[in-house]
This record gives structure tokens, sequence and C-alpha cells, in this order.
């Protein structure tokens, strides 16, 4: 059985900034690892919304990472609540259960769905003596760079004109045979909510296509990244 969490995106009135996610104590190698994880997360996540345009361009800084140029929003409302949705799910990523963590840009008038970008994730046993970071960084600078120019053709493609926003989908595994795999609400951290089934429908229903976007597979990396665009349908003019 698998089980889906959401997130709405957020305004752009000012709050206090959130208190960091407590402190864990995993391996050391798995907690490095993750830490990039979700470093890597970040930054795609600002760069899609970018893309996407999402909020006005000049709410966004040109920034390097990765030996690549990047735009990250400066509004710390944004900041915190994409950094803060993230780490929440650090403790899911670290138990290997999360398989999918997505991306969904829909527009503010219609609540059509325009595109959703998806990152499926999949840590691996790391049997090195070091965390291999500059072959992890090579592989989230070309996923970077293979992002941010497939989803300018993708904004680009969509004329409308309209204002966007986007959600955070999170899909993670669970066994009903194994209740501790579960994920219930007390365990939720606060930020994810349960998605409506209807909302999980739409947002993976019938895709006209899918497009790959970037994939690790290089055999030194402990982790497995695919990332690709789902396109609804277009709807039908009849």
């Amino acid at each position: 059985m698998q089980s889906k969490t959401m997130a709405q995106a957020p305004s752009l009135k000012p709050l206090p900034s959130l208190k960091p996610p407590p402190s864990l104590k995993p391996p050391p190698d798995d907690d490095i690892l993750v830490t990039s994880l979700l470093d890597f997360l970040e930054v795609a996540t600002h760069e899609f919304i970018y893309r996407w345009r999402i909020y006005p361009n000049d709410l966004f800084d040109r920034w390097k990472k990765y030996e690549v140029p990047v735009h990250i929003c400066r509004h710390q409302r944004v900041i915190d609540y994409i950094r803060s949705m993230l780490q929440s799910c650090r403790p899911w990523i670290l138990e290997g259960r999360v398989e999918k963590l997505s991306i969904a840009v829909r527009s503010t008038s219609t609540g059509a769905l325009l595109n959703t970008c998806v990152f499926e994730l999949r840590l691996l046993t790391f049997a090195g003596k070091d965390m291999p970071k500059r072959e992890l960084d090579e592989a989230y600078r070309r996923s970077l760079v293979q992002l941010s120019a497939a989803v300018t053709t993708y904004a680009t493609v969509d004329d409308t004109n309209h204002d966007r926003t986007f959600r955070l989908f999170l899909l993670t595994l669970e066994d009903d045979d194994h209740p501790d795999s579960l994920v219930s609400d007390d365990a939720i951290q606060r930020s994810w909510i349960l998605a409506p089934q209807e909302e999980e429908a739409n947002t993976l229903s019938a895709p006209s296509s899918i497009t790959p976007v970037a994939s690790t597979n290089e055999a030194a990396l402990p982790l497995k990244l695919n990332i690709y665009f789902v396109q609804p349908a277009p709807l039908s003019s009849s």
C-alpha cells in the first residue's frame, strides 16, 4: 500500500522564521548523504518554481551552486516553507520510506494542473570508506542543468499567462502487514497533510506524456535519483 502526503504553497505574507527540525542521530554516512540530497532538492525546487514563474522574477536572486547558475527566491516565507517541508521528511528518507517527491504546478484561476516535476529517490547501501562528494556534486550539477533546460521549454510552451501556484507531494511506502511502516496523523511532521484521494488522482491520472529529465546511474553513487515531468492530457474541447 502506498500513501501520499501533500502541502500547499505559501502566500507571500511575512512570517517569523520557523524552528529548525529536531536533531537526529543517524549513521554519519547516511546523515551526510541525506543532507546533500536535501540541499539539492531545495535548490532544484527554487529553480523549478522560478522557471515556471510562480512568483515575480524580481523576487529571485542569482546564485551559483554546483558550479551552475541558479535562482533562489529571497522571500523569507518561501525560503522557510521549502526548507522546512524538505527537512521534515528527513526521517522518512533515512528510513527508506520516501519513493517520490513531486512539485505540481497549477493555475490559480482555473485549478488546472499544468505540469508535475517528480523526483524518485532511493538510498543505496554505502560500502565505501569516504562519501563520494565530488561524484555526488557532479551528479547534482548535471541534474540541475538538465532540469533548468527542460522546465524552460515546458514553461515557455504554456502561454496562458495566468497566475500559478505549486504544491509539494510526498509518496511514501507503507505495508499494511507492518503497522510500524504506516504514516499516521501523529507521525506527519505538522507541515504535511494526507492528500485527498481526488487530489492524488488528479495529479497522477492519465498523463499525456512523461518526459525523462535526469538520472543518476553511476555505480559509485550511494543513491538513485530519477527526475521526470508528468504532463497532463489536454482538456477536450467537446
